[in-house]
């Protein structure tokens, strides 16, 4: 497009404004008309004009609103703090109420426990009344009386049969009886009378009345008599073997033989040269016998245990001696001899008990002084009870008078009786006793002989 042609579109005259298309079809347009045109803007492009009244209200709506934001602003913060507040609180609430939980919870726990404490002391009340009223209904009763009551509901274990381990047998001395574990002796000649047993502690504890032999006895005690024909006179040997020590019983059994052999009879235990002969000749068997059985001691043992297997054996004894009238008794070691004539214990050995208990070892040559003895008259009236500390530790420690009780209801329930009544008597006493008096758990011997007037 040229200059004229654009002279030629351009509007006419101040106000008027020429169709489009009337533009390029006049020529010579005044100079002023193209200098200074006066054009008309469009609507969009127009600027709005307020009043003065206008603009104010406008200010005042914008005011207004400000107001009111800042307002609703104020009131949320509020509303806010509010909520956090109650948060807070119901928190604190919570808390208040968890612990009062917590409080009464540790309440209800000591009042439970304060109840289980007032009923177990009102309980033992209870008993302590009951055991003081049985202790005066006892003490009230005659000695036959309470006898009688001991035998009232007693109930035995069954009898059970168990088996032993096997080890050489000794060699016995010709004409000596010996009891192991089970074997029971009763002899009546004219008016005196002889009773004697041993049992295991494993065979008590079992109910087992077998009688073991030498070979499968686990009985660490045994009972040699060698006495002459038709007539009590001889040796009665009561062992008790150590049990800290190995086949004590075995040592018994060849020291029993040695004593025997030695024909001094008890005497010989107290002089210090025969007695060196006799613990000797008892030591080098004994160490053979040790040789040839070590492997059965140590069967199945782990190779440190059997290092710590001892290599002694170690034995008490209590025995006797009877020729004709006349006794001796000799004891070393804690069991016992008592001897009872009429109401009293006239004669007791060990007589003191406790401590250190002394005994004849394999690896220790014994003197002389470690054996108490008591000679006496054999005679009508007189009863001598020779027991292993099973049964007599209990007895010992008793004054004269209970002695002689418990030993008068050991003789009564001993005396003649079975194996099965024995057993019986043994056991009930070690594990139920009699009002506070049992025997001890061990391996139990006895030996009773007794002269009637």
């Amino acid at each position: 497009m040229n200059e004229d042609e654009d002279e030629d579109r351009a509007p006419k005259a101040v106000g008027y404004r020429m169709p489009w298309h009337c533009w390029g079809k006049r020529k010579n347009v005044p100079a002023e008309a193209k200098t200074s045109p006066i054009s008309q803007p469009s609507p969009e492009s127009r600027p709005m004009t307020k009043t003065k009244d206008e603009g104010m209200a406008e200010a005042e709506k914008k005011a207004t609103a400000e107001a009111e934001l800042k307002k609703q602003m104020e009131e949320d913060a509020r509303q806010a703090k509010i909520l956090e507040e109650n948060k807070k609180k119901e928190a604190e609430r919570k808390a208040e109420a968890e612990k009062k939980a917590t409080a009464e919870a540790e309440l209800k726990k000591q009042m439970e426990e304060d109840a289980r404490q007032a009923k177990i002391l009102e309980e033992n009340k209870k008993k302590e009344a009951e055991r003081k009223a049985e202790a005066e209904r006892i003490s009230s009763l005659s000695l036959l009386e309470r006898m009688r009551e001991e035998e009232k509901g007693r109930i035995d274990a069954p009898l059970q049969k168990v088996d032993r381990p096997s080890f050489e047998s000794i060699e016995e001395e010709m004409g000596s009886e010996i009891l192991r574990s089970g074997s029971l002796l009763h002899k009546e000649i004219g008016n005196q009378v002889l009773s004697a047993g041993s049992f295991s502690d494993s065979a008590i504890a079992d109910g087992d009345i077998r009688e073991y032999s030498g070979t499968n006895d686990s009985n660490q005690d045994v009972v040699v008599i060698n006495r002459e024909d038709d007539s009590f006179n001889g040796l009665y040997l009561v062992f008790d073997g150590v049990s800290r020590s190995t086949l004590p019983r075995q040592w018994a059994e060849i020291l029993a033989k040695k004593i025997i052999n030695e024909r001094g009879g008890l005497q010989s235990l107290l002089d210090e040269e025969r007695l060196g002969k006799i613990w000797k000749t008892t030591e080098e068997e004994f160490e053979g016998y040790m040789e040839r059985n070590r492997a059965k001691i140590t069967d199945g043992m782990m190779e440190w245990m059997k290092n710590s297997v001892p290599d002694f054996a170690a034995t008490t004894l209590v025995a006797l001696e009877i020729k004709d009238n006349h006794a001796l008794l000799v004891c070393h070691g804690d069991s016992c001899a008592f001897v009872i004539k009429g109401d009293e214990v006239q004669h007791l050995l060990p007589k003191e008990i406790g401590g250190h208990v002394s005994s004849i070892r394999s690896d220790m040559e014994p003197s002389i002084h470690g054996f108490e003895k008591a000679e006496f008259e054999f005679v009508a009236g007189v009863d001598i009870v020779l027991l292993t500390d099973g049964y007599s530790d209990p007895i010992h420690k008793l004054e004269p008078v209970a002695q002689r009780m418990r030993i008068s209801k050991l003789i009564e329930m001993l005396e003649g009786a079975d194996k099965e009544k024995a057993m019986k008597y043994t056991k009930r006493m070690i594990s139920e006793g009699d009002k506070g008096f049992r025997f001890v758990h061990d391996d139990m011997s006895y030996l009773i002989i007794r002269m009637f007037e």
